[in-house]
Order: structure tokens, then C-alpha cells, then sequence
């Protein structure tokens, strides 16, 4: 048997434990199974899977080097290329940038409330059992302005409403037809 067979099969047996560990939440337990914590992997899948591994734990100055290792091992390597601008923007960004979606998320509930209170007229007010809904005397019909029927401090006569009358016709003076001509004259 090659020794380079051996040693593929013992990186896939490692891949695969490594890879059950991971997905059962495993990470530090998991990258041991990889690699030591002091050693780097020769193999690229090793260093591949570790790269990752370090990345998911949170470890993103760690993983920044093992990325780098892995694209330096090969130059056309494009999940490393991503990994790498990934991490080095995450790591730029300010210490409250994580507190950005938060702020998002209450600004919105915030024009959401706003929206409903302008909707509604405002915000919902009672009224005391003891006072009615009229307030105004403009807002009782005249049927209903007796002294009788209005609440304390309205007054029953109110601001005065214009009155509709009706224009008297003016008569229009009579016509009269030429049955000759056919036009119509007026006559004075």
C-alpha cells in the first residue's frame, strides 16, 4: 500500500469525525480532530476544513491567517479570496456596528406607531361617564339646541348659521313670433 493512500485515508477518517463534531456544535473539539493547536496541516483539505472550523468558532483574527496560509498554499484558492475580504471587513467595522439591525428594527416599529396614531386621529381618549360627546354647540343639530338638551357651559343659541333663502324669479317679459319672418321679438 502508498504511504500517500494511507495518509488520504487518515485525513478523510479526521475530515469526517471532524465534520460530525461540527455540525453537533462541537468546534474546539472538532478542530483538535483536524489539527493540534499548535500545528499547522500539511494537507490542504486539513487546512481548508481548520480554516473554517476557526472561522465558525469566532476566532477571526486566527482564521484571517489560516485563510491567508491557504491562499498562499493556492494563489487561485476563491473561498479564501471571499474569506479573507469577509473577515478583514468584519474586523474594520466599529465596535456598535452589530447594534445597527436593532436600531433598524425600532426605528421601524417607531414610523409603524406613528403611522397608526395619525391613522386613528391620535391617541384614543375617554370620556367620563358623567360628560356627553358634545363639546361644541356647533356640533348639535338645531333640531337638538334646546337649553334642555345641551351640557352645562354650552349655550343653546350658539354662533348664528346663515340662513338659505331661496331667490325670488325675476319674470322674464313675454315673447312674442313673428310668423312672417320667423324670428322671435320681445315685446316692451
Amino acid at each position: 500500500m502508498d504511504n500517500t493512500s494511507g495518509e488520504s485515508i487518515s485525513v478523510s477518517l479526521r475530515m469526517s469525525k471532524a465534520m460530525a463534531l461540527a455540525r453537533a456544535g462541537r468546534l474546539s473539539e472538532a478542530q483538535k480532530v483536524v489539527a493540534d493547536e499548535r500545528t499547522i496541516p500539511d494537507d490542504m483539505l486539513a487546512l481548508h476544513a481548520l480554516a473554517a472550523l476557526v472561522t465558525s468558532e469566532g476566532d477571526y483574527l486566527r482564521a484571517l491567517k489560516l485563510w491567508e496560509l491557504v491562499l498562499q498554499r493556492d494563489p487561485a484558492h476563491a473561498e479564501a479570496k471571499r474569506m479573507i475580504a469577509a473577515i478583514e471587513l468584519w474586523i474594520m467595522r466599529p465596535s456598535w456596528y452589530r447594534y445597527l439591525p436593532w436600531l433598524g428594527a425600532a426605528a421601524a416599529l417607531l414610523v409603524i406607531a406613528l403611522v397608526f396614531v395619525v391613522a386613528t386621529g391620535g391617541p384614543a381618549r375617554s370620556l367620563p361617564a358623567d360628560k356627553p360627546a358634545i363639546t361644541n354647540s356647533s356640533e348639535v343639530s338645531p333640531v337638538q339646541r334646546t337649553p334642555g338638551n345641551l351640557p352645562a357651559g354650552i349655550n343653546a343659541v350658539g354662533p348664528s348659521e346663515p340662513q338659505y333663502q331661496t331667490p325670488t324669479p325675476t319674470p322674464l317679459p313675454p315673447v312674442t313670433f313673428n310668423l312672417n319672418t320667423g324670428a322671435a321679438k320681445k315685446r316692451r
